[in-house]
């Protein structure tokens, strides 16, 4: 059996009703061939890589303010921009 479909929303959405039951597992394998899926590290590394970014925070070498951050994302999705003071 071969269904074909779009990813919606980080769902897959099948082009036509299946008679596959409601909780079936199924394997997703894209279509595309030039789709890579993002690289992975390791539980220890993002570890790593986490700490090293609080170390370079707390030193002042890296970082934004957290409204900063919001801001721009309220921005890039078109929201009413909030007041967090």
């Amino acid at each position: 059996m071969k269904f074909l479909g779009t990813i919606v929303d980080g769902h897959v959405r099948l082009d036509t009703p299946s008679p596959l039951p409601d909780g079936l597992r199924v394997s997703v394998i894209p279509a595309q061939a030039d789709f890579a899926p993002p690289p992975t590290e390791t539980y220890e590394q993002h570890l790593a890589i986490l700490r090293e970014s609080i170390t370079r925070a707390e030193a002042g070498e890296q970082g934004r303010s957290v409204d900063d951050v919001f801001a721009d994302i309220e921005r890039q999705l078109d929201l009413p921009l909030t007041d967090r003071k």
